[in-house]
């Protein structure tokens, strides 16, 4: 709409040394913003206008320029207001420091209501457990006078709704972790009783606040969908990759946490591994650096990191876990193997019985052997082969060795150079002065069954299901024989 005002022509005197005449005329866009024009923007002739100062009677000034038109935004408010020009005229290149000042009153200008534009932003959180207890508070962005909060309507993206009165912040616990999207509506009363409503809005960026973006006499439009995580504690338990042997210093790191903040009050934390507690510490444990170190055995290990909330009526917990997986790295885990070290420079007694399976008989067996491999100093392989009868299918392995010099392992490998299966069994190894014995037990009955001497030739123990002993046989080189023999009998009764 177009209005053009002349409020009245006011002469000066003395003014320029005659009567003069100026006039403001303006033009207005609806949204309370005004274009104003000194002279309707034409001087007269010869008529130069320096140092204008627009005085918009609202607070707002604006001096130094020579424009005779100005443009300026008010408040979306009714009112009166009087506008103020002062100038100094040029004429024929005479200045004088004479002013006129022109005076006009905007009355009852009816400013369009815009309904306020507001946005909400996390305050705090507490008790996280699960259970998220999140406070949210909102904030307008008046885009007129008058306007006071009725009240906000909140869907707080679980199935639940949230109303609040005026201004209020509003509380609302979560029952489960999740992901939620948070949308509100607030209803406003203007001055004369005007309703309006307007969508809670979120502007990232500048601190929640959309009046930072919010131009005088422009309508912009928000986002308003606001994603909010729920806030509980969650560990992530990790370590760096890599091979670890038993000897290795392990670091154990967490990458969960408490969102948004780091209030671990109430919190504990305690670290399991194969179920026992390795350790344990209030609140939750630092991020990013490592929070536990440990040596642990070679073998698979479930390591397990437990967050603990405990406050009041609520207690809830939380866990993560891993399988960590050591290597012995080739450090020696048997403590019952060190009772016999085999020496370099030493001589050793091996024996072992071998049995190839052919489909026809032989009379020695060439493709079974046991090699002794030495490393450490000069690396050596020593193979031994069957000698001897082959008793009951079974011919027996001997030999003595000495353990060269330097060497600092001892690898037995039963080796099999043919297609036929090979069977390999009573393998022993000994110094060549001791004495050796070993004994053979019925897994069931615990009963003696055989008995190998220094030569590995076995004596073999028969019993009757009463546990008698009725017959010893003794492994020789010629083969099996028996050297004993009884029976019994229970007298008949009559």
């Amino acid at each position: 709409m177009m209005r053009t005002l002349i409020i009245g022509l006011l002469t000066f005197l003395p003014f320029f040394g005659q009567g003069q005449t100026s006039n403001i005329t303006y033009t207005e866009n609806n949204t309370g913003g005004y274009s104003f024009s000194l002279f309707s923007g034409i001087l007269p002739a010869n008529t130069v206008i320096s140092s204008i100062i627009w005085d918009f009677n609202d607070g707002t000034v604006v001096s130094g320029g020579t424009n005779l038109n100005a443009f300026h935004q008010y408040a979306y408010a009714s009112g009166t207001y009087s506008v103020e020009v002062s100038y100094v005229m040029d004429i024929n290149g005479v200045l004088t420091n004479e002013s006129g000042i022109e005076t006009f009153t905007i009355s009852n200008w009816d400013a369009p209501m815009i309904c306020p534009v507001a946005t909400f932003v996390p305050i705090k959180t507490s008790d996280w457990c699960g259970t998220g207890e999140l406070t949210l508070g909102w904030v307008m962005c008046d885009a007129g006078v008058g306007w006071t909060a009725d009240y906000v309507v909140w869907n707080m993206g679980d199935g639940q709704t949230v109303t609040t009165q005026g201004s209020a912040t509003v509380v609302h616990s979560y029952q489960t972790n999740a992901t939620v999207t948070i949308t509100a509506v607030a209803y406003f009363i203007g001055p004369n009783g005007e309703t309006c409503s307007s969508i809670i809005m979120n502007a990232p960026g500048y601190n929640h606040d959309p009046c930072i973006l919010m131009s005088p006499g422009t309508i912009v439009s928000y986002p308003y969908l606001e994603i909010i995580d729920t806030y509980f504690a969650q560990p992530d338990l990790y370590i760096n990759s890599g091979v670890y042997c038993q000897t290795s210093v392990i670091n154990f790191y967490d990458a969960g946490g408490a969102l948004p903040g780091t209030n671990n009050l109430y919190w504990s934390y305690k670290v399991f591994v194969d179920g026992l507690l390795a350790t344990s510490s209030s609140g939750l444990p630092p991020y990013p650096g490592s929070f536990f170190q440990a040596t642990l055995p070679s073998g698979d290990h479930l390591v397990e990191l437990v967050y603990t909330y405990d406050y009041n009526d609520k207690f809830c917990s939380s866990a993560d876990g891993l399988v960590l997986t050591i290597d012995s790295c080739g450090v020696d885990t048997c403590d019952a193997c060190n009772a016999f070290r085999p020496e370099p420079d030493e001589p050793y007694w091996i024996s072992a019985w071998v049995k190839e399976t052919h489909p026809s008989q032989v009379k020695t067996y060439t493709d079974a052997h046991i090699r002794l491999s030495f490393t450490g100093g000069t690396p050596l392989d020593v193979d031994f082969f069957p000698t001897g009868d082959i008793i009951e299918g079974w011919q027996r392995i001997v030999g003595s060795f000495t353990i060269p010099t330097g060497s600092t392992s001892l690898d037995l490998h039963m080796k099999n150079n043919g297609t036929t299966d090979a069977f390999f069994d009573d393998i022993r190894f000994h110094p060549f002065n001791a004495s050796f014995k070993s004994y053979v037990y019925d897994p069931e009955t615990l009963w003696l069954t055989a008995e190998l001497d220094d030569n590995n030739y076995a004596t073999f123990y028969e019993y009757d299901q009463e546990g008698q002993l009725i017959r010893i046989k003794k492994e020789t080189s010629r083969g099996v024989m028996t050297i004993q023999e009884s029976s019994s009998s229970n007298p008949k009764s009559e």
